[in-house]
């Protein structure tokens, strides 16, 4: 195989490795905030709520973290593979500060911004064992961090810009 096919096959293959972790590091998260706002008793009126209900609310809302992280989350992960940035406390502090603005901008309780340092850290360091451990470890490293840089500054614009004017 020539270089630029190898190029191209290390690109989709960690480009892949991105959206796993970043799937995986948001179904969690969707789990860790239903779990709370499950048991907080002003939103439940003291019941816990129907089982049935618990999987399907976990997964819109890792389906919402995951819509909402991704342009911050595909910044960090740029500049990770740029630097070839490997510590998991890189990834956990990026968690921690993507998880604490999520918990604010989508604050329905007074504790909700808070919750942000618990879930993003885990989020982050999750992101990490399955993708940050290698970042810029690969032949399309260059390609990755220009590809996940413009997703994130355009998501941002597109997603953001109407609501922080």
């Amino acid at each position: 195989m020539s270089d630029d096919a190898n190029t191209l096959v290390d690109f989709a293959k960690h480009l892949l490795l991105f959206v796993v972790g970043l799937a995986v590091a948001s179904i969690v998260t969707g789990f860790y905030v239903n779990t709370l706002l499950h048991f907080d008793p002003e939103i439940t009126s003291g019941s816990l709520g129907n089982a049935n209900e618990f999987v399907p609310f976990a997964l819109f809302i890792a389906l919402m973290v995951s819509l909402y992280a991704f342009p911050f989350a595909a910044l960090v992960v740029a500049l990770g593979e740029h630097k070839s940035w490997r510590m998991w406390w890189y990834y956990a502090l990026a968690g921690a500060v993507i998880g604490l603005f999520l918990g604010w901008m989508f604050a329905n309780k007074p504790w909700f911004p808070w919750a942000g340092l618990g879930f993003g850290p885990i989020a982050g360091v999750i992101y990490w064992a399955i993708a940050g451990r290698r970042a810029g470890q690969h032949a399309g490293t260059r390609a990755l961090t220009i590809t996940l840089g413009l997703l994130g500054i355009v998501t941002v614009a597109l997603l953001y810009g109407p609501i922080l004017r």
